[in-house]
């Protein structure tokens, strides 16, 4: 048992490296989504707007594009989604939440009331990540069936 610990252990470091490596390949400076997730847009739902971004991120045409070598493509899809999609703390604006803000580097675009999943696809591609038509109505009959 000894001696599978090193190569275990060497297994997922190549992993992790070819994982970082291949959401690094998708952009040097991933322009993103920072979701509020204090106390007020908790309660509006901003725990289910994350949700929603982060998977229609992963089913995103730039999520699945990106195959490298061995790494699955779920792992792909989740690192993709997780370089663009984020919690964050309070943004302003509370009591018209679920308030998102875009991580362009310039003046800093606070949306709020996101909680639809066509307002959800919508920013998406707002920092250019684009959801096929398919994936949001999947996610929408997958919200409707909750």
């Amino acid at each position: 048992h000894l001696l599978l610990l090193p190569l275990i252990s060497h297994r997922k470091m190549i992993a992790a490296t070819l994982l970082a490596a291949a959401v690094l390949s998708l952009s040097a400076d991933p322009i993103g989504l920072r979701i509020c997730k204090n106390s007020v847009c908790r309660k509006a739902g901003s725990a289910d707007t994350l949700d929603s971004l982060f998977a229609l991120a992963a089913a995103s045409d730039q999520a699945n594009s990106n195959q490298n070598g061995g790494v699955a493509l779920a792992t792909l899809q989740e690192a993709f989604a997780a370089s663009r999609v984020q919690a964050c703390g309070c943004l302003g604006g509370c009591g018209s939440g679920p308030n998102v803000v875009t991580t362009d580097g310039g003046p800093s675009d606070v949306f709020h009331d996101v909680y639809k999943p066509s307002s959800c696809a919508a920013l998406l591609d707002h920092v250019g990540v684009t959801v096929p038509e398919a994936a949001q109505r999947a996610w929408l009959r997958r919200m409707y069936a909750m």
